[in-house]
């Protein structure tokens, strides 16, 4: 169990999410979001590394993980967590699979569809539509970042609200936050980006190690699994 952090730091973190806002004025063009589409549908790949904070709204408690992040073009992620303790999340679209090294425990999702971990990714996988997925409000920002918070236009399996928080000048995403429908808040802070990343495909798929435990999660019909 991670240390519990319950200190003023966690509600400045997300403070775009939780504090009151000057009303934005929702317009049908945003230069902050026409530049963080422009920059984000020109890649193929992405490579970056990431700092993780969750805040779980029912137990009161913030967990915080560092690693590093690779996606291909349209749906393959692959999250690679080092701190605290080191663990895979590799999709490829279709499956999900989760490796804990520590605890030599696999978990399969053969029906993967989406969670928090590929919403946090919408700027990547689908950045031109997310004016046709989202109400867009430009929030206040400062001379070095603009604030984009999205809200589904339809109801949503993951985001109850999205904060996107970009570099005023590059339109790189620095901060992803969600909040989901429940409260909880999950941020992403991205840093040394390579916008030209082209990771090999093998990166995208998983064979258990020998001597592992494998197990199915999800909704979908149970299959033997070999491993």
């Amino acid at each position: 169990m991670q240390k519990i952090l319950l200190t003023l730091m966690l509600f400045t973190s997300f403070n775009v999410l939780n504090a009151a806002q000057p009303k934005p004025t929702q317009i049908t063009k945003i230069a902050a979001l026409e530049g963080m589409q422009k920059v984000y549908s020109a890649n193929k790949g992405f490579s970056a590394e990431f700092e993780q904070k969750i805040f779980n709204k029912i137990m009161r408690r913030e967990d915080t993980s560092s690693g590093k992040l690779f996606f291909i073009k349209p749906n393959k992620i692959r999250w690679e967590y080092n701190k605290p303790r080191t663990k895979y999340f590799i999709i490829n679209g279709k499956m999900l699979w989760i490796y804990q090294t520590e605890d030599k425990q696999v978990m399969i999702n053969e029906c993967f569809k989406e969670d928090l971990l590929s919403a946090s990714l919408s700027f990547l996988i689908n950045p031109v539509h997310l004016h046709k997925d989202f109400n867009v409000l430009e929030l206040p920002g400062t001379p070095t970042e603009s604030t984009l918070r999205l809200s589904p236009k339809k109801p949503h399996a993951v985001i109850g609200e999205m904060v996107l928080i970009l570099d005023a000048k590059s339109f790189r995403i620095k901060k992803s936050i969600i909040k989901d429908r429940q409260g909880n808040i999950n941020q992403f802070t991205f840093s040394q980006q390579n916008l030209k990343a082209s990771p090999p495909q093998k990166m995208f798929s998983f064979v258990a190690p020998q001597g592992v435990s494998v197990s199915q999660i999800g909704n979908c019909k149970t299959r033997p699994i070999s491993g």
